[in-house]
């Protein structure tokens, strides 16, 4: 059986962090804005909406644009405090994800304030011809939204 990059890439990262799918919590490092070169390899934005009670779903939408069709995204959501409240994998393989869509992040009252939130995006692919699978990485500028009081 073979394995492609894109599976391999993901599958090293879960085990880098000793997270099973599906059970991602948000990674402590995301490097600072101003250490980052920004790609055009993709975009993730929301529109405003309003907190709620509770906890509730948040919806955004994606659009990856990677020079090639083997790609996998990483998307964080950030709160206006800087906290980490959410973290969704995306991949390309066997069509698992298409190169555009819409998703949301569970966000609970208590874990954030109301304000504006940021949605971060990086985009990792690789060219089908390179036999050693050779990533290619960069950062999406990242993109925000509201969440207001009702």
């Amino acid at each position: 059986m073979t394995v492609s990059p894109v599976t391999r890439a993901l599958a090293s990262v879960l085990l880098g962090l000793g997270l099973v799918p599906g059970l991602l919590p948000v990674p402590a490092v995301v490097p600072a804005a101003d250490a980052v070169t920004y790609h055009h390899w993709g975009r993730a934005a929301a529109p405003d909406q309003v907190l709620r009670r509770g906890c509730r779903n948040y919806r955004y939408h994606y659009r990856v644009n990677a020079p090639t069709n083997s790609w996998l995204v990483e998307i964080f959501l950030v709160s206006p405090t800087g906290k980490g409240l959410g973290y969704q994998v995306l991949n390309s393989q066997d069509g698992v994800d298409p190169p555009k869509g819409r998703r949301h992040f569970r966000v609970c009252r208590s874990s954030t304030v109301p304000g504006r939130h940021k949605l971060r995006m990086k985009v990792t692919w690789y060219y089908p011809s390179d036999l050693e699978h050779t990533p290619h990485t960069g950062w999406v500028r990242p993109t925000y939204f509201r969440l207001t009081r009702p």
